[in-house]
């Protein structure tokens, strides 16, 4: 029997070029990235590209604007299970790239 983790991972997989693509501004301006912008567009996007129900994102507090910087973020689904997503800002402006990263 699959766990839910296992579907999670499935649905990575099949998804894999779809969910490596993604992309989205998460700036507010010279305060640095919106960290809340991005773990919602992170929840949203495996959502709604794996049909998995996601339970939170979790990422650094704080951020700077800094083109090439990455960092790592955790989601974890509904029934406790997690993946990590890289971060990484494609400018100076806020914009981002994420893609989960398959163990």
């Amino acid at each position: 029997m699959k766990t839910r983790m296992g579907h999670l991972v499935a649905a990575i997989v099949v998804g894999a070029i779809v969910l490596s693509a993604c992309s989205f501004e998460a700036s507010v301006g010279s305060s640095g990235l919106d960290m809340e912008k991005l773990e919602n567009g992170i929840f949203d996007g495996i959502e709604e590209q794996t049909g998995v129900e996601m339970e939170s994102v979790e990422c650094p507090e704080e951020m700077d604007e800094e083109e090439g910087l990455n960092f790592e973020c955790t989601a974890t689904d509904t029934s406790g299970e997690s993946v990590q997503v890289r971060v990484v800002q494609t400018d100076d402006e806020g914009n981002v790239e994420w893609e989960i990263i398959e163990e």
